[in-house]
């Protein structure tokens, strides 16, 4: 009489609680791991916003904005001639903003985050002849190698720059997937409607796939998950998207919704960042856990 061979209760059982544990392992694993990203990216922006204010306290002007006669003195790159003291090429005016080469000015100064002063300020933190290089981790050199520049930094004239050669402008986000940090401007000129967010600086973190022929960044969007967004303004702000001083903000389309929103991180009506209906008070993260917010930082 042949035995029939099987598990019992008792060790199915035993296996079922091993799995179960191995699971909730791997779980708290990713949690621990996306926690980690979550207060990297914080620590990143407070170091950032840390330089700005030292760089600022010693040279009187904020990297970026700094006039080009002080510039010089340091040993800072310069604008020189008709190019320098005018929106966006070191006019010392205290807003952060991009040039772009028009007349009068672009209204969208603000929001281009790879010429000019926007760009400036992240060369102007790690390379001023010794002074104040390291003020920030990295080398930005604003250009891409083996491509003329009409200054030769931070200017028209860059063919299309990806890949990584975009380490060359921006840093990378701690919080990854594609995500950099930039510097724009909500204020002034660089706003269509200047009576908001006038003259605020911004960090910015969004997705850059490149930055196209007039140095623009292009298609920067949303690489952050609503749950991974709100969990960082709740840390350091409200953990409301468009109120207080990180909001959903981002340079990626020039579109004025209404009086009071500049740029939300909205891609279509069925995949955003937050919630329209409730006045944009609350991260949609429980409806789409996807990538689909950029987030800004308040600095200056």
């Amino acid at each position: 009489m042949s035995r029939r061979l099987g598990f019992t209760l008792v060790e199915l059982s035993i296996v079922l609680v091993v799995i179960g544990l191995i699971v909730g392992g791997v779980m708290v694993g990713c949690d621990l791991i996306k926690a980690a990203e979550i207060r990297a990216t914080i620590s990143q922006i407070e170091k950032y916003k840390t330089a700005a204010n030292t760089f600022k306290l010693k040279y009187e002007y904020l990297p970026g904005d700094i006039l080009s006669s002080k510039a010089a003195q340091i040993g800072l790159k310069t604008f020189s001639g008709a190019a320098a003291g005018i929106q966006g090429r070191r006019d010392g005016n205290g807003v952060i903003e991009g040039y772009y080469d028009s007349s009068p000015p672009s209204l969208y100064a603000g929001s281009i985050a790879a010429i000019g002063e926007t760009c400036l300020f992240w060369v102007d933190l790690t390379g001023a002849s010794g002074v104040n290089v390291n003020l920030i981790e990295g080398n930005y050199i604003g250009s891409t190698a083996g491509v003329a520049q009409n200054d030769g930094i931070c200017s028209l004239g860059v063919s299309f720059t990806t890949g990584e050669h975009i380490n060359d402008y921006f840093p990378k986000a701690k919080i990854g997937n594609g995500n950099y940090v930039y510097v724009w401007s909500g204020g002034g000129q660089g706003n269509p409607n200047p009576t908001n967010n006038n003259g605020i600086n911004y960090f910015g973190i969004g997705k850059v796939y490149q930055i196209n022929g007039f140095s623009f960044i292009d298609s920067t969007d949303e690489g952050i998950s609503p749950n991974d967004a709100y969990m960082i303004d709740s840390k350091i702000d409200d953990g409301i998207p468009m109120t207080g001083s990180v909001t959903t903000l981002y340079t990626g389309s020039w579109v004025l919704l209404s009086e009071n929103e500049w740029n939300p991180a909205i891609t279509s009506s069925t995949v955003k960042c937050f919630n329209q209906n409730v006045g944009g008070n609350s991260f949609y993260f429980r409806q789409n856990p996807n990538t689909n917010c950029a987030l800004s930082f308040k600095f200056q």
